[in-house]
């Protein structure tokens, strides 16, 4: 490309942006002079016209460009956000209401009744033919003490279970056959029984009870009968009785009497009984 004398500009315009939107414009303006020249000094020929090759001005002005790039580069101030403050966890804490002294419920002070001792007295044996109401046991099968063999003796004859009565004495030749005890309470609607002081004796690994007792009997026809005497139980010691069958406490012999009075079968029971066999 030829140019003849002249210039040209170049004008680069920059703006600079601050805070709160402001900003700053500077234009730069750069010029390119050429001359026109006949000769240059020294050097042979015709320079009426100069030429101005093409990179020449690309390299200028790439070099323009660059130097408003560094002053054209928009700042810019960025403002962070301003921080919100943490939210704070509020936990509602409930304090326990005390009552008031004055109006707090007392509970009712525990009422001491005094209650008298239990009195042991001298029952009747339990029959199984009373009232379902009874507070006495229907059913007594206790062989652990010699009254309460006695007991149970009784609770089965009221009750009318002669076979159980029957299993309450030991087996000897003096113990008459189950017919013969059975029939003799074929008469015998009700029997009381009291027990008075028990003696106890041993010998040779065996143990004998012996047991006042008073009988008061109500027959069938209505007719009562008092019959008073001793009753002797023996027991082999458990211990010692090392194969089956095992053999409790039983009712080896009864020596009993009809009398006449209260009074004469409480003297008979306060003799009391020995414990011997």
């Amino acid at each position: 490309m030829s140019i003849g004398a002249g210039f040209f500009t170049v004008t680069v315009t920059s703006r600079i942006r601050g805070g709160n939107h402001s900003s700053v414009r500077i234009v730069t303006t750069t010029e390119i002079t050429f001359r026109q020249r006949d000769s240059l000094p020294g050097v042979e020929g015709d320079y009426s016209a100069m030429t101005l090759r093409p990179h020449y001005i690309i390299t200028a002005l790439f070099i323009l460009l660059l130097a408003a790039c560094g002053s054209s580069s928009d700042s810019t101030a960025t403002t962070a956000p301003p921080t919100e403050p943490a939210a704070t966890e509020t936990t509602a804490v409930v304090e326990p209401t005390v009552a008031d002294a004055s109006t707090a419920t007392t509970p009712p002070e525990p009422t001491s009744t005094a209650t008298s001792e239990p009195t042991a007295t001298l029952t009747p044996i339990p029959s199984g033919s009373g009232d379902v109401d009874n507070a006495q046991p229907d059913y007594l099968d206790d062989r652990s003490t010699p009254v309460a063999v006695l007991e149970s003796l009784y609770n089965a004859i009221n009750s009318k279970q002669y076979a159980r009565a029957y299993s309450y004495w030991e087996e000897s030749n003096d113990l008459a056959p189950f017919d013969q005890f059975s029939a003799g309470y074929a008469d015998t609607d009700q029997v009381e029984l009291t027990t008075g002081d028990v003696n106890t004796g041993a010998a040779a690994g065996n143990r004998y009870y012996g047991v006042p007792v008073i009988l008061h009997v109500s027959q069938t026809d209505g007719s009562q009968q008092i019959f008073a005497g001793c009753y002797t139980l023996h027991l082999a010691q458990p211990d010692i009785q090392a194969a089956p069958p095992f053999h409790p406490m039983a009712i080896q012999r009864g020596d009993l009497q009809q009398v006449n009075s209260d009074a004469d079968a409480r003297a008979i029971l306060e003799q009391g009984c020995q414990g011997g066999s």
